[in-house]
């Protein structure tokens, strides 16, 4: 099974030794093995859920997430059993106290999102070319971006000076992220008047699909951290701040525009319509029972291919501390057959 999504009002989750039993309005429903719960969603806060049940779900190594009802926010989390090599995390630190590490693996995040979206952009020229001006500007843009990644005047700054290379490496990732965001404005079908990313609260369908995808994969990437024995708090890019898993930022931040033109294709192929979001007075847009069934099933379909790359980083990671190597491109390149995954 996987993934339980829990998304309905009135529903109580109790135990029966390794079985967990979920009553709806009192009246029992369903039976679930707990050892087949990898990860358990909740949405909202109507669901009763015993100590029992969340700490039989984590004996089994399962993990859970609860999401705020209104707009999908994280409100908790819980994560399962935990790699036991403390080793991993000491070494894990003393790579944050390294200028050369943080900046050389900013510097390879940094790359390789911008790649991938200059990839999905010549792919969507192909695509779209009535969007051929909107879609070729951003490609030049991103593309100066990714070529003042390896001019001379960067590559002479001392590494001594983190900080400045970091702030520099934001600069060139916001501005090619406003770039990309702009192109894509122009693809998504009009009616859902998607102009920019916009959240808390997001005010397009667009937006909040985005949102959540981004929350779920957060998530995964935390879980993927945890299992490997790395800390999602200490990251390198995403450098550590109060309430921030930094290290899963860091790791989510290259699939970012892969999620994106899955969201593109969702909408475009009409497996999520207009008529599936609301709005509020206020110009919140919400997502109504339909749209939020259709999301999870979508979701779980592309999501293994985001678990599979995010499992495989973390164990790379590892290797590298445990082996004293020096990162390399190879270390957060997607292989060919992750690509083509992405794509279809």
């Amino acid at each position: 099974m996987g993934t339980l999504i829990l998304d309905k009002r009135n529903l109580e989750l109790k135990t029966e030794g390794m079985a967990l039993i979920i009553y709806e309005a009192g009246e029992r429903k369903s039976t679930l093995p707990i050892k087949s719960i990898e990860r358990c969603i909740v949405m909202g806060s109507s669901i009763k859920m015993e100590a029992g049940v969340i700490q039989k779900i984590m004996e089994a190594g399962g993990s859970i997430l609860m999401l705020s009802s209104r707009y999908h926010q994280r409100n908790a989390f819980i994560l399962g059993n935990k790699h036991n090599d403390a080793l991993i995390r000491i070494e894990q630190t003393s790579r944050l106290l390294d200028p050369q590490w943080c900046v050389d693996w900013s510097k390879m995040i940094v790359k390789e999102k911008l790649q991938h979206q200059r990839k999905s952009l010549n792919h969507l020229l192909k695509r779209r070319p009535d969007k051929r001006k909107a879609l070729l500007l951003a490609i030049k843009r991103i593309e100066q971006q990714l070529t003042s990644l390896s001019c001379e005047d960067y590559q002479a700054r001392s590494y001594a000076d983190k900080n400045q290379h970091l702030a520099s490496l934001r600069g060139v990732e916001g501005s090619a992220t406003r770039q990309w965001f702009a192109a894509m404005a122009q693809v998504f079908p009009s009616q859902l008047n998607f102009r920019s990313r916009n959240r808390r609260p997001p005010r397009d369908p667009v937006n909040i699909v985005l949102s959540l995808y981004y929350t779920l994969l957060h998530f995964e990437a935390m879980r993927a951290a945890h299992m490997a024995g790395l800390d999602p708090l200490i990251g390198f890019y995403h450098q550590p701040s109060y309430g921030r898993e930094s290290l899963a930022s860091d790791l989510i931040e290259g699939l970012r525009p892969d999620v994106d033109m899955f969201v593109l294709r969702l909408f475009t192929e009409k497996v999520l319509r207009n008529d599936y979001f609301s709005y509020e007075k206020e110009g919140t847009c919400i997502m109504n029972k339909a749209s939020r069934h259709t999301f999870y099933q979508a979701w779980e379909q592309q999501s293994p291919i985001y678990r599979r790359y995010l499992r495989s980083h973390c164990r790379k990671i590892v290797n590298v501390f445990k082996q004293e190597q020096q990162l390399s491109r190879e270390f957060t390149t997607l292989g060919d057959d992750e690509e083509e995954e992405f794509e279809s």
